[in-house]
């Protein structure tokens, strides 16, 4: 019984990464608790989060070292809050550093796996890189209240203050 749930889960990942492996999302299973180990993470976490599986290894494979140090402590208690109001399901949106230290932006969708005795035990999900949708999100905002040419506020601006 427990060869063939095994042998189901790994056909799962196997199929995962293969459908997902050219796309801007990677898949991740962690310990709800202490920080995060990260038990599996998608092939494609080198091409999305310029994350290469060593470097994960390197830091100890704990999630929360894949977020930006300014966000972990609010994607800590937004994690911690999830899980004591036994939540299902769940967003998280926050800053990564890739591999060479550049912000990324993205978006978590997040599944929680309870115990029998309602503890958290791992939690699994998708990132998904959305950098390029918030790079557009500044520059759309950024020609919305400012002048493109001098950078001054523009009518926007000022009538909204």
């Amino acid at each position: 019984m427990v060869a063939s749930s095994s042998l189901s889960q790994a056909q799962e990942r196997e199929w995962l990464n293969h459908w997902m492996g050219s796309g801007p999302i990677v898949f991740f299973e962690w310990e709800a608790a202490d920080g995060g180990l990260i038990h599996y993470v998608s092939q494609n976490v080198k091409s999305v989060l310029g994350v290469s599986l060593e470097s994960l290894k390197a830091l100890g494979m704990k999630f929360m070292h894949l977020i930006h140090p300014d966000d972990r402590q609010p994607v800590q208690q937004e994690i911690s809050q999830q899980l004591a109001n036994k939540v299902l399901h769940f967003e998280l949106k926050y800053r990564l550093l890739d591999g060479a230290q550049q912000v990324r932006w993205g978006k978590n969708y997040v599944a929680v796996q309870y115990g029998k005795e309602g503890q958290a035990l791992k939690l699994k999900g998708f990132v998904l890189d959305r950098t390029h949708e918030k790079k557009t999100e500044d520059t759309l905002h950024y020609l919305t209240y400012y002048d493109s040419l001098t950078g001054l506020p523009n009518r926007n601006q000022l009538l909204q203050d």
